[in-house]
């Protein structure tokens, strides 16, 4: 072909006859083809590898053959001219952006799910806020590995180019923290001291040791609620007592109140009969003394007192 215009207009076709003109008649000089080469590049606009070849003007064009590779992209084609133009002349390679999917897993999660997305190359994308819920755990982020040794983002961050690869999927992993709560003591009428203890969900540690005391009593345990029942011995190991970070789980000092013996002396060495058993008792609850049996004669029996002198006074603490 060869325009007979000169302008890129007028293109007619060349006949084994020679060079024929679009009006009028006349030949051309053949040697127009050699001084009328053009260069064509082809520019792979970021892909790899460019190439290039000489064509006159109105010489039908072919893109070139061949592997043309652009990360995160798939290659489609040249917008090549369907003929050569009368000057040199660039075509640019077309590249239509990959597609990728973001999974996400909850990685452990005991709740809740979080929508995939679906994103193309070259494009930022916000990832969507997690919705797993873990109990006893917070969530601190999502990993490219599950045991946290990959890549971070932090929960809604803007993300792009998370892969190359056409139709291909990453997974994300939720990254959890254990909460950690604080076990405070209840002296329940005791005194001195007992540090709280700080505990981790998921870990055994032991209850910080009794530091309370009350007279007339003995230390029994923890109850979870102020007169409860024992639920935790003294030192006790434990774990995951609340799931809530940074709560307050308070437990209760329990008391048993101390047993203890009354004897009953006679407090005579002759002239005295009948015989008494020691009565038990339980300090901080009233019980009845035992009857006096004792009899000596010549005497009246006046009460109990809680030492020999004083009852030798006459003096009397507990009556019959």
């Amino acid at each position: 072909y060869y325009s007979t215009t000169g302008n890129n207009a007028n293109w007619v076709q060349l006949t084994s006859g020679g060079w024929q003109a679009g009006s009028g008649t006349g030949a051309w000089n053949i040697s127009w083809f050699a001084n009328n080469e053009k260069t064509i590049t082809f520019d792979t606009q970021g892909g790899t590898g460019n190439v290039s070849y000489e064509a006159v003007p109105g010489q039908t064009l072919t893109s070139p053959t061949g592997s043309f590779t652009k990360p995160g992209y798939t290659f489609n084609g040249w917008n090549t001219p369907a003929r050569m133009p009368n000057a040199n002349h660039t075509v640019y390679a077309n590249w239509i952006p990959n597609t990728y999917n973001i999974a996400f897993n909850g990685n452990g999660s005991t709740g809740g799910s979080t929508g995939g997305m679906t994103c193309a190359y070259g494009t930022a994308y916000n990832l969507t806020s997690n919705g797993f819920t873990k109990n006893g755990y917070n969530f601190v982020c999502w990993n490219t590995n599950a045991g946290g040794t990959g890549t971070n983002y932090n929960n809604g961050a803007s993300v792009s180019n998370l892969t190359t690869v056409n139709n291909a999927t990453v997974t994300l992993y939720a990254q959890w923290a254990p909460i950690t709560y604080t076990v405070k003591y209840n002296p329940e009428g005791g005194t001195g001291t007992t540090a709280d203890s700080l505990h981790t969900f998921d870990q055994d540690k032991a209850l910080t040791v009794n530091g309370f005391s009350r007279y007339g009593y003995t230390f029994d345990g923890w109850a979870v609620t102020s007169g409860g029942s024992r639920a935790y011995d003294n030192g006790q190991t434990v774990k995951n007592l609340t799931n809530v970070q940074g709560a307050t789980f308070d437990l209760y000092a329990r008391w048993e109140p101390i047993t203890y013996y009354v004897s009953y002396d006679v407090n005579s060495t002759s002239g005295h009969s009948g015989t008494m058993n020691n009565s038990t008792h339980q300090y901080g609850i009233p019980a009845q003394l035992n009857y006096n049996v004792y009899s000596k004669l010549g005497y009246t029996f006046l009460g109990w007192a809680t030492s020999q002198q004083g009852a030798n006074a006459g003096e009397v603490t507990y009556a019959d």
